[in-house]
């Protein structure tokens, strides 16, 4: 897989990482100092407090690739840790940038969204996420190449894809159960070089997504 790098004029940047080189090379350091065999040997203990268990889990997965074993280990574990408030937020805000199928499973998780859990389940190995990484990097560019520069701006400061300018990735999102805003919060990060001056025009396309988001949060969801 490789990375992607969009600049919207010279103040916004779009990235997508290269997951499995990172974590190759996360790895790589880890096994040079020889704390990948002392994590592989935490991660087998099942009587840790559950606070350090959960950032056990932050380095396991930077560190390796998703097995059905471990992804199927972590998720039951995971589903109690939804009633600690503190230890919920931690793993939101950490969570896992590299695997972010996983990290929407977790998500659902937390929200004990057993449907959207079950959807998911299918792509949470390694083939499958870099694979679906792939296809929201290709469906993101090609929906921001029908856009222009104030309309990109618009839709990324709002985080609002809609499925008349992104098909492909409402596409990639059904059959994920979740929605394209969601899935591409999880498969990029947006840097802020500088000052961002918005023209009226981008700030009304703002308050138009902002206008449609909440109509759209007010529909019956059909599953």
């Amino acid at each position: 897989m490789t990375s992607i790098e969009l600049r919207l004029g010279k103040s916004l940047q779009i990235r997508q990482s290269d997951t499995g080189r990172i974590i190759n090379e996360i790895a790589e350091t880890f096994t040079n100092s020889g704390l990948l065999a002392t994590l592989d040997q935490l991660m087998e203990r099942t009587d840790l407090m559950p606070q350090l268990r959960a950032c056990l889990w932050v380095l396991y997965w930077r560190t390796h690739e998703p097995t059905e074993p471990m992804v199927t280990t972590f998720l039951v574990e995971s589903s109690t840790w939804s009633e600690n408030q503190l230890l919920s937020e931690f793993l939101q805000i950490r969570s896992f940038p590299f695997w972010p199928l996983l990290a929407l499973a977790l998500e659902c998780q937390m929200n004990n969204d057993q449907h959207t859990i079950a959807l998911l389940r299918p792509y949470l190995n390694t083939f499958e996420q870099i694979s679906f990484s792939q296809q929201v990097g290709a469906a993101l560019q090609k929906g921001l190449g029908k856009l222009s520069r104030e309309e990109q701006l618009a839709t990324f400061l709002c985080r609002h894809y809609s499925a008349d300018h992104f098909p492909e990735l409402a596409s990639i999102a059904e059959k994920l159960g979740v929605d394209s805003n969601r899935l591409i919060d999880r498969h990029t990060d947006v840097i802020v070089h500088g000052n961002l001056n918005l023209s009226s025009i981008v700030l009304q396309g703002i308050f138009s997504n902002i206008e449609k988001s909440i109509v759209q949060s007010q529909e019956p969801q059909i599953r």
